[in-house]
């Protein structure tokens, strides 16, 4: 969270103006003058206004001035007192205030009593009474709007400084409060929103901070835009961290969608493996993770192994050439000769017989064997084929049919038939649909 500054939030607040001479005002006629005199006004007033030129003037009457004058003089000493190497005396001005504030009746009086309020307060680091004065002159129509425009500012940076030390009080309900106050002035402060995200994760309210994040992102992709990475990092990662999973993989999904990187690939293709060891699941993971090309040089021994147990053999022989094309591992490997001889030596077997297990498997054969036959078709890269023997199987039961629909959409979209893939993928439930989800998101990818 951003330090509060004192010294900055002063001289924000003042702006140079608690720190001038007394201002000029406008007299009332002195009944024991001549008519139309004015009583004349103090020396300081008189520098003032020559230096100034066309001074503001204050309407305030005779018992108005008698008060006001010497609480100003007092405090214009106050703040010139540090300059001078001297102590400032602001027993002295708090000493003259109520007798100012019992004289001011006029809107211009009432300004100038909050305005040295307002300088006390900041002379004696009085949060609570800087807070007071400010509410005071912003409710004031004698306040300049400009002048008015700093104190929005200042009560801002007060309101932001109590919220932050409520954070460190681990006051996390009064700080929420107060965030959300400042947002309400301060919609697109993306620092607040920051801090009001913070304070309702440490309370556990996962799904306040969530929702903000979510309508950051809408607003940014309203007109087809998209919100900076950070923004969709966090959308999973808090509900992941809260073990929300269902949140944590929709924000995957749009993080995907929005910044398909590398690393951004790999973290939801750790997330969803996490999810289940069976090897068929992990099987599923792995062909997305081939795909998003996130696939490590240590995985493509034991991966080619699990589909060779699989009797994929195509597929294993298919992952180890893509590793050796992309000088991930090297065909002189021993692990990897020996991973290569295994395949190559029922590879041959396992093709000549292809034809004819897809026949029977179009025939009477079972969901078993019909999903075997399209696990072959889709090692070798015949993916519409596949498609076609996954939905055999699905048509004959006895297969988890989610299983069967995340090939059936893995097979359509490796053919770049989309529309049809997002169908099958959109029918996907259970641990299965977290796979499906990130098909989908590889489908939806930002090009370019």
């Amino acid at each position: 969270m951003t330090k509060f500054n004192a010294t900055a939030l002063a001289g924000l607040m003042t702006g140079g103006l608690l720190m001038a001479a007394t201002p000029a005002m406008a007299q009332e006629p002195n009944r024991g003058t001549q008519p139309g005199r004015t009583q004349q006004r103090p020396a300081a007033q008189q520098e003032q206004a020559a230096q100034q030129g066309a001074q503001r003037r204050y309407n305030l009457s005779r018992a108005e001035q008698n008060a006001i004058n010497p609480l100003l003089a007092a405090n214009t000493a106050a703040n010139d007192a540090p300059a001078a190497g001297q102590t400032a005396d602001w027993a002295a001005v708090q000493a003259l205030l109520p007798a100012a504030k019992s004289a001011a009746r006029s809107v211009d009086a009432r300004y100038l009593v909050s305005r040295v309020e307002l300088s006390i307060a900041l002379g004696t680091n009085n949060l609570a009474g800087q807070e007071a004065a400010i509410a005071a002159l912003l409710a004031n129509e004698s306040t300049p709007a400009p002048e008015a425009a700093n104190y929005r500012n200042a009560q801002s940076s007060i309101l932001n400084r109590r919220a932050e030390e409520a954070f460190q009080a681990n006051d996390f309900a009064t700080a929420e409060r107060l965030f959300q106050q400042l947002l309400q002035a301060n919609p697109n402060d993306t620092r607040l929103q920051g801090n009001l995200r913070a304070t309702q994760i440490r309370m556990g309210n996962t799904g306040g901070a969530l929702q903000g994040i979510n309508e950051q992102i809408r607003a940014a992709e309203a007109n087809g835009g998209r919100a900076s990475e950070d923004l969709y990092q966090r959308a999973w990662q808090i509900p992941h961290n809260a073990g929300q999973r269902a949140e944590a993989i929709a924000g995957l999904q749009r993080l995907l969608a929005a910044y398909p990187t590398t690393a951004n690939w790999r973290a939801a293709v750790d997330v969803v493996r996490a999810r289940d060891n069976d090897v068929q699941y992990l099987i599923d993971v792995y062909r997305l993770g081939r795909i998003a090309n996130v696939v490590q040089a240590e995985e493509y021994v034991p991966l080619a192994n699990t589909l060779v147990q699989a009797s994929y053999f195509g597929e294993a022989k298919a992952l180890l050439d893509a590793g050796i094309a992309a000088q991930t591992i090297r065909a002189d490997q021993p692990d990897v000769s020996r991973a290569m001889t295994q395949i190559r030596d029922r590879l041959a077997q396992d093709q000549a017989g292809l034809a004819t297990e897809i026949t029977e498997a179009r025939g009477s054969g079972s969901a078993r064997q019909a999903r075997n036959v399209g696990d072959a078709l889709y090692g070798y890269g015949r993916y519409a084929e596949a498609a076609d023997l996954y939905r055999v199987a699905l048509t004959k039961g006895g297969e988890d049919a989610n299983l069967l629909n995340v090939r059936i959409g893995a097979s359509l979209a490796m053919a770049g038939q989309r529309a049809e893939a997002e169908t099958a993928l959109r029918a996907v439930t259970g641990n299965r649909g977290e796979i499906a989800a990130l098909w989908l998101a590889w489908l939806n990818r930002r090009q370019g």
